[in-house]
């Protein structure tokens, strides 16, 4: 009788945490607007790791791949998931920038409750490694309770993550970045406090530095400047309704959303439970109250916005013009070399005038013989 042995199970699960606003709760859309680019890599990585059976034959690797932006995770419900399956798995914070760190630690600890391995990689453990003399506070509270930490690339050294995962034998730290990005040893950046002091807070606050940053924001979206933005996008031939709908979504983050164009997505989605770490559960009355005004008036201040941008978009369809012509889509004159500051301002800006000029030269020697 040929009897088989079915395969064991390792969940081998990719968390690409989001981070808190200022109130404390996740930011995550129902759709978001870039894939993680690092969680595509390490999914491949992996599925090269499942394909070469690096925990062995009889092991099945499964892959789970969670970005938080745009998927709420249940820490309870994935552990459960990894112990009907025997209790094999790791689970990997992966990309974690020093913005995302706080909640990827709040999602760590509950999966270590369920005693479950975790690992938290990316720029924010990696830039710690590689800049700083001695591990940051938070970094050392991670390992002492428990959570692995990867500082560098992980190519070439996932088959023994995973081997010491699937061992019980994970280390507190993978530090391998013996192929730098060049910065150990390096002077680590400094001023010194009454500089730090006079350009903070003497010469401008945190207020007056954010109400610069709408500042700017509003003075670019103008109708008008909106507009003119449209206008080139159709004299270069480049889809006019898009450049609307992309200029729409990257000002309207900001001013609507309060977020970097970067982060923001489609209809932002909020958990009550979902709050970061030491900050009390608010009453659900009072919390789905504020939630469903916030969605109303959200929707109001884009429906005046798309407005304001539609009706540039349709001024453009409709070859309105202001009767000014738009600098910035005349080509440069040679003689312009000379003053405009662009050319002029740096030394490698000075380089690349003296070769195109040279190359006009050239070009108009060549035209003169023939």
């Amino acid at each position: 009788m040929n009897l088989t042995v079915p395969p064991k199970t390792f969940h081998f699960i990719l968390i690409k945490p989001s981070h808190y606003d200022d109130e404390g709760y996740v930011i995550q859309w129902i759709r978001s607007s870039i894939p993680s680019n690092m969680m595509a890599a390490i999914y491949g990585l992996a599925m090269d790791c499942a394909e070469r059976q690096v925990l062995g034959s009889d092991v099945h690797v499964s892959i789970t791949a969670l970005d938080e932006t745009n998927t709420r995770i249940n820490p309870p419900e994935l552990a459960d998931m990894v112990q009907r399956d025997g209790g094999q798995g790791l689970i990997a914070m992966v990309g974690v920038q020093t913005n995302q760190f706080p909640r990827a630690m709040d999602l760590a600890r509950q999966f270590r409750q369920a005693e479950l391995p975790v690992c938290i990689g990316g720029f924010h453990v990696s830039g710690c490694f590689a800049m700083l003399p001695a591990i940051p506070s938070d970094l050392q509270e991670a390992m002492d309770e428990g959570i692995s930490l990867f500082a560098g690339e992980v190519e070439g050294h996932l088959d023994r993550l995973l081997q010491d995962a699937s061992a019980g034998q994970l280390q507190f730290l993978y530090n391998v970045m013996k192929d730098p990005p060049g910065l150990e040893g390096q002077p680590v950046p400094y001023l010194p406090a009454h500089l730090v002091h006079r350009m903070l807070h003497a010469r401008m606050s945190e207020q007056e530095l954010l109400e610069a940053y709408h500042q700017a924001l509003d003075t670019y979206y103008t109708p008008e400047h909106v507009e003119t933005v449209i206008r080139r996008a159709q004299a270069w031939q480049f889809s006019v309704n898009e450049a609307k709908w992309m200029m729409l979504s990257f000002y309207a983050a900001a001013k609507v959303e309060g977020v970097h164009p970067m982060d923001s997505g489609i209809f932002r989605r909020k958990y009550r439970r979902d709050r970061r770490g030491g900050l009390r559960q608010e009453n659900p009355f009072l919390f789905y109250a504020r939630y469903g005004w916030e969605i109303a008036t959200k929707h109001l201040r884009y429906v005046w916005l798309y407005l304001m941008f539609h009706r540039a978009y349709r001024r453009v369809l409709a070859g309105v013009t202001r009767g000014t012509d738009d600098i910035a889509m005349q080509p440069v004159k040679v003689e312009e070399l000379e003053t405009l500051e662009l050319s002029t301002a740096t030394p490698a800006a000075q380089i690349v005038v003296e070769k195109l000029k040279k190359r006009t030269r050239t070009y108009a020697t060549a035209v003169s013989i023939q």
